[in-house]
């Protein structure tokens, strides 16, 4: 594919009279998503033959549902399958030079069909060219150079020419996590053809790292600064390197890491060793790197969209307005709502300290939430993981070092508290849901300061976002009811013989229906009052009403108008948010609940009417596409001016203080950096 010319990013956005702001897409007719949790075929409890009753007609009946049950994993599993198909565009048998160890060490793990990236890749790869690849997230990009590179190896014979310290491929990762899922694809196929594989990051002992080079290493995989400091100390050798690979070289970029990958880039050798470069976004700046270290390189790019969705067609993404006091409790009940019992979901929050803060939140912590951030230590950090595709950690709080890359099993649901200024990482944030022909949702909350990201988001990715309402009681009772349903019939019978007599006690005590409804309450959980959630802020104790005109309500300020005057001045001084409609007829705001029967029964106006919102209509697109890109530009620049030490005094680049703590100096101006004085 012919190589994009990409202009260098521009520090100023320029007005264009054609950027106007996109309508908000359609919502579908129900704001809430469907409250069935759509656990994986493989998680879900087979009923019990033992628990069918005795009687004959309830036996029949029994056995009736446990039919229906079984067909149910069946199904589920053959939508699965149809949906890897239309993923898969050539089988592994098709391609010749895979070998035959390649093929069984790949059946192991069901694979038997290649994606359009992994297709594509092979043959540049395998004929030792440069590559640039670009495919969606959860579409195989790791395998689309491992199983390559494996292959030329192979064919080659380099395994015979490698020495001691000098691995023939280098692969690297910004972050240990995705270091080490590399190294479990090169592992597979690496043993199968008899090569020494092994992973190198931070957080681990230096020494045996030296003994294993010593020993010889085919292919090393690890992270820049832990690979940069065995070069340095010449621990490894990069001279008779064949292969270097760089994934997500983008956010390696981001993360400060170009001078060390430019170290590793010098000690490689002139000629005859080939570099390639996958990611799921590549930014225009990313281009710099590749004119100056890749020669005509072959460029893949099976990221393309007819509608210019940069993200993965199978995921659903929607918005919650929320503040973020609110923000925990929301997440806890969306956990029960798209993941249930038995899925995943995964949290993305900014900083570590709103990890930490967000992990402790009641509702998190009563489903067992694990938390994922640089300062965690490594063994923790690698002992969290796999207890998160393994499914005994049911949600994953993390910051970014999850977003890149990082492959886990059905993860139904993913949750962004903010959107990141960065609309790279929502692409890839969101990418840890829908993967591999699954189909996922993200949701991002936002406050009304953030929403100016979502529309760019909208605008910039091509992304169809839903403004939904915050998760309901009612949504929330309702999944908490089928867990419960799945618990009861994963019971013995034996357990249900032991129960027996104190069940009847209990019904005849309080009736079969209010027995059974308080049991399965309490097996789910739910021992407090439920508390509803206004739609349209997501405040507990707001409800969310709307009002409609016979006449055109031009602007919100319109509908304030028209409550201020049809209700009475104590009333009007209560609600909160008015926003108009996109049928323009419509204003929906906030009320306190407890004013909520006084404003029904109160009369208006001829042609207007007040009800409680049932769901969240579309709301009036009020963002302007050039405002939000301006209005971006100048938060990056205050962010990086607070990287580089900038303080908001004139004067306060001129104090003497240069450690972490405040210094003091003579400036006046009082800055929020690193090491300045006052």
């Amino acid at each position: 594919m012919a190589k994009d010319k990409i202009a260098k990013p521009k520090l100023k956005a320029k007005a264009s009279p054609t950027l106007k702001p996109k309508a908000s897409p359609k919502l579908a007719p129900k704001a809430s998503p469907k409250l069935a949790p759509k656990a994986s075929p493989k998680l879900a409890p087979k009923p019990s033959p033992k628990l069918a009753p005795k009687t004959p007609a309830s036996a029949k009946k029994r056995k009736s549902q446990e039919d229906e049950d079984q067909k149910k994993p069946k199904k589920a599993k053959k939508q699965e399958a149809t949906s890897n198909e239309t993923l898969a565009v050539c089988k592994v048998a098709d391609i010749k030079e895979i070998s035959e160890a390649s093929a069984k060490a790949l059946l192991t793990k069901s694979i038997t069909t290649l994606f359009e990236i992994q297709q594509k890749a092979f043959q540049p790869c395998f004929k030792g060219q440069d590559v640039v690849g670009r495919a969606k997230t959860g579409c195989g990009k790791t395998l689309a150079f491992v199983l390559p590179v494996v292959e030329r190896i192979r064919a080659k014979g380099f395994a015979k020419q490698s020495r001691k310290k000098a691995p023939l491929c280098v692969t690297i990762a910004p972050t240990r996590e995705l270091a080490k899922q590399i190294f479990n694809d090169f592992e597979l196929l690496g043993a199968a053809g008899g090569l020494a594989v092994k992973c190198f990051y931070g957080g681990t002992p230096f020494g045996p790292q030296c003994d294993d080079l010593r020993a010889g290493i085919h292919i090393l995989v690890g992270t820049p600064g832990r690979l940069l400091d065995h070069v340095r100390r010449q621990t490894a050798d990069l001279s008779a390197c064949k292969t270097l690979v760089l994934d997500e070289a983008d956010e390696m970029l981001s993360m400060g890491f170009q001078e060390d990958i430019e170290a590793i880039l010098d000690a490689l050798p002139t000629s005859d060793c080939q570099k390639l470069l996958f990611s799921a976004t590549l930014p225009k700046w990313v281009n710099a790197i590749v004119e100056k270290h890749l020669s005509s390189p072959v460029w893949i790019d099976v990221a393309q969209d007819p509608d210019g969705n940069k993200t993965n067609s199978l995921i659903t993404h929607q918005c919650v307005s929320c503040p973020p006091s609110a923000r925990g409790d929301c997440i806890g009940d969306l956990c029960k709502i798209h993941a249930g019992a038995y899925g995943k979901t995964m949290v993305f929050v900014s900083t570590k300290r709103d990890c930490d803060e967000l992990a402790a939140n009641e509702k998190l912590q009563a489903i067992g939430a694990g938390v994922l951030h640089g300062d965690i230590p490594q063994h923790t950090r690698e002992k969290t993981m796999d207890g998160f595709r393994a499914g005994r950690i049911r949600c994953l709080v993390a910051t970014d070092v999850a977003a890149r890359g990082i492959d886990v099993p059905a993860v139904d649901l993913v949750v962004q508290t903010r959107p990141p200024q960065d609309l790279e990482s929502y692409v890839h944030r969101s990418g840890r849901t829908g993967r591999a022909g699954r189909k996922g949702t993200s949701v991002c909350f936002y406050s009304r300061s953030e929403e100016y990201l979502i529309r760019l988001i909208e605008h910039k990715k091509g992304i169809k976002m839903q403004r939904v309402g915050p998760p309901q009681a009612r949504d929330v009772v309702g999944a908490a009811a089928d867990d419960a349903v799945r618990q009861i019939d994963n019971v013995h019978q034996a357990s249900v013989e032991a129960f027996a007599e104190k069940a009847r006690e209990l019904i005849e005590e309080r009736g079969a229906e209010v027995a059974l409804a308080a049991t399965m309450a309490a097996l789910t959980g739910h021992f407090r009052e439920l508390k509803g959630r206004s739609l349209l802020s997501s405040y507990e104790g707001q409800t969310a009403m709307i009002l409609k005109s016979e006449r055109l309500i031009e602007t919100a300020s319109k509908g304030w108008y028209l409550l201020r005057q049809m209700l009475s001045q104590e009333i009007a001084d209560a609600l909160r948010g008015c926003k108009r409609c996109k049928d323009e007829y419509q204003c929906i705001f906030d009320a306190p609940d407890e004013l909520v029967p006084k404003i029904l029964k109160i009369e208006l106006w001829k042609g207007n009417s007040i009800a409680v919102a049932k769901e969240l209509p579309e709301l009036e697109e009020e963002t302007d596409i050039q405002e939000a890109t301006q209005k971006h530009w100048e938060s990056k620049q205050r962010f990086w001016e607070k990287r580089k030490g900038g303080g908001k005094g004139d004067k306060g680049d001129k104090g003497k203080g240069r450690g972490k703590g405040p210094g003091r100096g003579k400036g006046e101006g009082r800055g929020k950096g690193r090491g300045r004085g006052w």
